[in-house]
């Protein structure tokens, strides 16, 4: 799905300027951004981003969050998950499952 990207004029401590998509909790304020446009993908942003500065970099939360979007469902009979681990074989300690109950 197409969004609109940004590229932050603020450089990280490596030399890199963060590209962003509309929405990211991390999008700079107006004035320390530019606007690169609309693209389908965070990897067309990225090209884009390379007219401006010579090192553009992915933001890791846009990037997490395309990723996320990207993964499709498994619906197969055939389908086992391997990671599964039965109540019976996990092994919780109280204080463990306190902590988890708080937060």
């Amino acid at each position: 799905m197409a969004a609109k990207y940004f590229i932050c004029t603020r450089s990280q401590t490596d030399g890199s300027h963060t590209v962003h998509k509309e929405g990211c909790p991390f999008l700079p304020e107006p004035g320390k951004r530019i606007s690169m446009g609309i693209f389908k993908s965070p990897h067309n942003a990225l090209d884009e981003g390379n007219r401006y500065f010579s090192k553009p970099a992915s933001c890791l939360f846009c990037e997490k969050e395309h990723h996320t979007e990207s993964k499709r469902p498994v619906f197969s009979e055939d389908y086992v998950d391997t990671d599964y681990i039965s109540s019976s074989q996990l092994k919780v300690s109280r204080e463990s499952a306190m902590f988890c109950s708080v937060n």
